[in-house]
């Protein structure tokens, strides 16, 4: 949700698990998604949790520069 703190692990790029929350840095975007697997080998399919307003990003796994596992969230609630 908006504003929510987000606690990350930095974890190695061969660790991700499909299906998980990361925050995946690249040359060209920083993005917090949810990890798929890509159509072909070697690539990644980034998934919006705001499917309505975002499209899905498709990354080669070869231009991930690092990668932080999402570990918790502090949502606060007003």
């Amino acid at each position: 949700p908006p504003g929510a703190v987000v606690l990350l692990k930095a974890v190695d790029p061969d660790a991700i698990i499909p299906g998980g929350e990361y925050v995946i840095v690249s040359r060209k975007i920083v993005t917090l998604r949810i990890v798929r697997t890509g159509a072909q080998a070697g690539e990644f399919r980034l998934v919006a949790g705001d499917k309505e307003n975002f499209d899905d990003i498709v990354l080669k796994a070869k231009d991930i520069e690092a990668v932080y596992k999402v570990v918790g969230k502090l949502i606060i609630n007003q």
